[in-house]
């Protein structure tokens, strides 16, 4: 009997002991290996002993030396553990300026543990002025280089300065003000207000020094910290300085390209880029101030002004794109409808005003722009770089940026089987027409000559079909220039219309370009009663002839009634002027200039024009342009 109570016992403490073992009744182990409660398993939370070091720098990690994690539970004992977790504010595995916390996580338990960041005040400055994908573009010296960047990244808006500066997190600050300047007294600075410790100034000049520092604004508008002053140089191997103005896209500066001999186009002068019609407040301060923008020029033919700045003056040279500036062009048919378009008669006289308007350093610094910045704008600014010597190449590269920009695809010609068509024509369409290398070889074939440079050619265009005169052209190149000029001039004796020279017809008149009445224009003087002055040859005739005379009182010696002719032969017929109001005939008015519009729309033929100056009389005639 006593064997099988025995048995009975054993059998029964084993029954027992596995009961209790269900009922949670034994230690157990947390996943660190620390033992838990016997007498609870549930864990209400966690204690936190913080490390002994508690001062850090950004970059740094937790030093966990002298902390203690410690596991709650619900009967409020406790077990140390060591399966815990470390969770940063900003960054993954160390900490960030301005880090106040780290957080210890255990299961789904979390507690802060606070901290002191050591605030290092030194400026920083942070990113660059352009978006990796410029400097690979500007950089690319082939064309399948730039036609990868080209396509890959158009429309992607990197049209604005990338380059920060930063400063430091400061207790209690509500704003940061930083003072810029490029002088050491800072007597030139401008001044910055950011809500956070950075700002983007979206105006430095590359290769140029700068000195900032900052100040910290507490809540009553009291400097409560200071930074040290920072000096840094934006070092560069690129000439581009985009800029950036608050609802102005696709903006640069004209500035910074190598020209002709030892000379570069000079920063802060001329300003190129869309539409001011989004320009913000702040964007007409910064417009106004921080710029200095003097004078508008708006390049649209219907354009108005949109966003008045004070002290900023606004005018209008409508202009039409590329070709249609050339006297004579007839595009081919659009490629998707038959829609034509030719030659815009009113651009040289708008050119004209404009390159005046650049001779004048009062009215500098200068903004152009039409609606995009991409395609007037892109023929002007071809002309103005152009004229004072800047490389084909780069006059490329200024115009293709606008690829960059929300305005999209801007291409010297066309992209097929990945290279640049012949043409020079990227689009005919009923939509556009861009053809910034059709362009180019008009200028070069037209006004050029073999072996002379771009700038020769432009400068020929500018004074025979634009009238600008060499004057204006070298005070515009003075301006726009530093460094020695060397320029290869066109020896202009003679002006043309629509690309024919015009000489007397006989030796009975004298003609002569000078400067008069502040434009490039003929003196023509009869001597004879031959009377025929200047003949215009091989031109398809147009739908009209435009052009400016002045008589002075002086020299006028009209016989009879007065007679001045322009004579159209094939068929012939003589128009009229005369020096007195009689019906039938226009009127001359003496000693002041007067524009004269001549229909010719009947003749289609090749026609010759001829200027008929009675013996004895001086005339002076300028923008002679056939339509």
């Amino acid at each position: 009997m006593k064997k099988v109570n025995s048995a009975i016992a054993l059998v029964t403490l084993l029954i027992l002991t596995c009961f209790f073992t269900a009922c949670g009744g034994s230690s157990v182990k947390n996943e660190g290996g620390g033992a838990e409660s016997q007498n609870s398993a549930v864990v209400t939370g966690i204690s936190v002993t913080p490390p002994t070091k508690t001062l850090y720098k950004e970059g740094e990690s937790v030093d966990t030396s002298g902390m203690k994690v410690e596991v709650v539970y619900e009967n409020g004992e406790k077990s140390e553990t060591d399966d815990y977790s470390i969770l940063y504010p900003v960054e993954s595995d160390r900490f960030a300026e301005g880090d106040k916390y780290f957080t210890v996580k255990y299961k789904t338990f979390r507690q802060r543990v606070s901290i002191r960041m050591e605030v290092d005040k030194t400026i920083k400055i942070i990113g660059d002025m352009y978006d990796e994908v410029i400097k690979g573009y500007l950089k690319a010296d082939d064309d399948k280089t730039q036609i990868s960047y080209l396509t890959a990244y158009v429309g992607k808006e990197f049209d604005k300065q990338g380059l920060k500066i930063k400063w430091a997190i400061i207790d209690g600050a509500k704003e940061y003000i930083f003072h810029l300047s490029q002088t050491e007294d800072f007597s030139d600075e401008t001044v910055l207000n950011s809500s956070v410790c950075e700002v983007t100034p979206g105006m430095i000049y590359p290769d140029e020094k700068y000195f900032v520092y900052a100040q910290a604004v507490g809540e009553n508008g009291e400097i409560i910290d200071r930074s040290e002053v920072f000096e840094f140089t934006a070092e560069t191997d690129l000439a581009l300085r985009q800029v950036n103005v608050e609802g102005v896209y696709n903006m640069r500066d004209l500035g910074g390209w190598k020209a002709q001999g030892e000379s570069t186009v000079n920063y802060g002068l001329l300003y190129r880029g869309g539409s001011l019609a989004g320009m913000t407040e702040q964007g007409k301060k910064d417009f106004a101030e921080k710029l200095g923008i003097k004078t508008e020029i708006d390049l649209r033919t219907d354009g108005t002004q949109q966003t008045p700045v004070n002290g900023v003056k606004y005018v209008r040279y409508g202009i039409w794109q590329y070709s249609m500036i050339i006297p004579g062009f007839v595009s081919k048919p659009a490629d998707d409808n038959q829609r034509v378009v030719g030659y815009h008669s009113g651009s040289p006289t708008s050119l004209r005003g404009i390159f005046e308007l650049l001779s004048d350093e009062n009215n500098y610094p200068v903004y152009f722009h039409c609606n995009q910045g991409a395609d007037r704008t892109g023929t002007l600014a071809f002309l103005i770089n152009g004229l004072i010597g800047v490389d084909y190449s780069d006059l490329t590269r200024d115009f293709e940026l606008t690829t960059f920009s929300r305005y999209g695809a801007r291409y010297r010609s066309k992209i097929k089987n990945g290279a640049f068509t012949a043409d020079g024509i990227q689009e005919n369409t009923s939509n556009n027409l861009i053809c910034f290398g059709e362009l180019k070889d008009l200028i070069i074939n037209g006004y050029g000559e073999e072996g002379k440079p771009l700038s020769y050619a432009i400068e020929n265009y500018l004074v025979t079909v634009c009238g600008v005169s060499k004057e204006v052209v070298g005070k515009v190149r003075s301006i726009l220039l530093s460094g020695e000029e060397i320029f290869d001039e066109p020896d202009i004796d003679v002006k043309k219309v629509n690309g024919e020279k015009i000489t007397p017809l006989g030796s009975g008149a004298s003609v002569s370009v000078v400067d008069f009445g502040g434009l490039t224009c003929y003196k023509a003087t009869a001597s004879s009663q031959e009377n025929l002055c200047v003949d215009v040859s091989k031109i398809n005739a147009g739908s009209k002839i435009t052009f400016k005379m002045f008589v002075p009182s002086g020299s006028a010696k009209l016989g009879g009634l007065g007679e001045m002719s322009i004579r159209v032969k094939n068929p012939d017929k003589y128009l009229n002027f005369i020096s007195e109001e009689i019906d039938g005939y226009q009127y001359i008015p003496l000693d002041e200039w007067k524009e004269y519009e001549v229909d010719i729309s009947a003749y289609t033929e090749a026609t010759r024009f001829a200027f008929l100056i009675p013996k004895g009389n001086t005339v002076y005639l300028a923008d002679i342009i056939i339509v």
